[in-house]
């Protein structure tokens, strides 16, 4: 059964005895909206990774903003695959400064593109939801004034 992960956790490499890979050269953006508004990230090539297995995969991008929402910075999309379908989700998107960040597990995901090239993971799609506040990493979210998120991603994650 694929274990959950949180945030804090999903930037550092897993240890399992699926095929691991970290990252060492990634392309790829995540472009969108937020409340309407134009997004977009570039993924990071030394913090997206994933994990692949014969039944199960982990996958975590983070990206650094090009155009991201006034007052945020990086996000986090983590989510798992189980026989192919995408499963539980998690965005996290980081304030600039001391403001709080987005957060959101009610995510649905579209996958257009998810397979194994090579050493490398292609990976491309769409996410829809929303997010609410969160001052501890999505351990407590306010969903008093939900934000929609809609999203594209589309890259490589390269293995070692």
């Amino acid at each position: 059964m694929f274990r959950k992960f949180s945030f804090c956790l999903a930037i550092s490499s897993f240890a399992a005895s699926a095929l691991p890979a970290m990252a060492q050269e990634t392309a790829g953006t995540i472009s969108g909206t937020l409340d309407g508004a134009p997004v977009s990230w570039t993924f990071s090539a030394a913090q997206s990774d994933f994990l692949w297995g014969t039944s199960l995969a982990s996958i975590s991008l983070m990206g650094w903003p090009d155009a991201a929402p006034e007052g945020f910075g990086m996000i986090s999309i983590g989510f798992g695959l189980q026989q192919g379908s995408p499963e539980n989700p998690e965005v996290l998107l980081m304030p600039r400064g001391d403001g709080l960040a987005l957060f959101g597990r009610d995510i649905e995901i579209t996958l257009t593109e998810a397979g194994i090239e090579g050493e490398a993971l292609r990976l491309s799609g769409s996410m829809s939801g929303v997010l609410g506040q969160t001052s501890d990493y999505g351990a407590n979210v306010d969903m008093s004034a939900p934000r929609q998120i809609d999203l594209t991603f589309d890259g490589v994650i390269a293995a070692p």
